[in-house]
């Protein structure tokens, strides 16, 4: 079995560009900022109320990659980790203002695979690259849900709602 917490071993803090750890408060700005600074990974929409960010497999590896993690095992061949028909895709759903701390987190099958069996606090880490750090308890909830889940063949979507996990289903 190969021991996936070791290709975790990063700074949370660590981001490509400006970080959206540097604020004490959730600013909405400065939060869709970042991910528009980082477009080169993160997609974003609007739709209403919704914003949409998004991150493909592909994107998520060179996301790593540039944040000087090794990603080897999450390569695209028959003995890697990453055993996948399609190029998946990771996505924040934010309802509102990000400051209302309200989003859905869509983990494709590919990611949640890695994440299931690499141990205790890897997902949370995980999470709070992709969210400010206000989200930390909810992190920490979702990454005790990944491990109480484990593997899976399906996608889920982890549902926060002011600033606090409270469910996840199949996508």
């Amino acid at each position: 079995m190969i021991m996936v917490s070791s290709l975790f071993n990063f700074d949370v803090h660590a981001h490509a560009s400006t970080s959206i750890k540097e604020t004490a408060n959730v600013n909405d700005n400065v939060v869709m900022d970042f991910y528009k600074e980082n477009s080169e990974y993160f997609d974003t929409s609007e739709n209403g109320d919704e914003t949409v960010v998004t991150i493909t497999d592909d994107k998520l590896i060179k996301y790593f990659n540039d944040l000087g993690i090794d990603t080897s095992k999450f390569s695209n061949d028959s003995t890697s980790m990453l055993r996948r028909q399609s190029n998946g895709v990771t996505k924040l759903v934010w309802h509102g203002k990000t400051s209302k701390g309200n989003v859905d987190v869509y983990i494709s099958v590919s990611t949640f695979s890695i994440l299931g069996g690499a141990g205790t606090g890897v997902a949370t880490r995980f999470i709070l690259m992709l969210l400010p750090p206000q989200f930390k308890l909810a992190a920490a909830a979702i990454d005790g849900a990944i491990g109480a889940i484990g593997f899976s063949d399906y996608a889920r979507v982890f549902v926060v709602r002011g600033f606090r996990y409270q469910y996840n289903y199949l996508q």
